[in-house]
């Protein structure tokens, strides 16, 4: 057997292995699920409090596990730095809606909570996520949510 040598220098290894290294700051990223159910969407609208707690609860694990597949296979890269998130939804018809009511959905939340369990933002506190937008776009016969996750300048 020949004897495993390690290095003792700072920053190199044997120094802290279960560290999480430091990555470099990236550009915007942007994560598509497209198309997007539009019954997950009402189950979870601000609108919809009529509905009992498991088809909510059934509708954000949806959520999330859409998301959390979609960044996987998207290869969403993990962000160490505080981000900037927007939610661009891309609606089939120009019928009238509101956008608060967008903003306010569980879909925010859940897409948030599914990026945090799977380590591409470190958490969903205001120190990591400063900012969350919420557009909203007409493209005829599309449905879908486009979620861009952007780098922002420390404080």
């Amino acid at each position: 057997m020949t004897a495993h040598r390690t290095t003792t220098t700072r920053g190199r290894a044997g120094a802290g292995a279960s560290e999480r290294p430091k990555l470099a700051i990236l550009g915007p990223q942007r994560l598509i699920l497209d198309p997007i159910d539009p019954k997950l969407v009402q189950r979870l609208s601000a609108n919809s409090r009529a509905q009992s707690h498991w088809p909510r609860t059934n509708a954000k694990n949806a959520v999330k596990d859409r998301v959390f597949n979609e960044a996987v296979y998207q290869r969403l890269r993990p962000f160490a730095v505080p981000v900037s998130v927007t939610f661009r939804w891309i609606v089939p018809t120009r019928g009238r809606r509101d956008l608060d009511n967008l903003a306010s959905n569980g879909i925010v939340k859940a897409s948030l909570d599914a990026l945090v369990e799977g380590r591409w933002l470190a958490d969903d506190s205001s120190q990591w996520v400063r900012e969350v937008r919420t557009e909203m776009e007409y493209e005829r016969g599309r449905r879908a949510l486009e979620i861009t996750l952007a780098p922002v300048e420390e404080r």
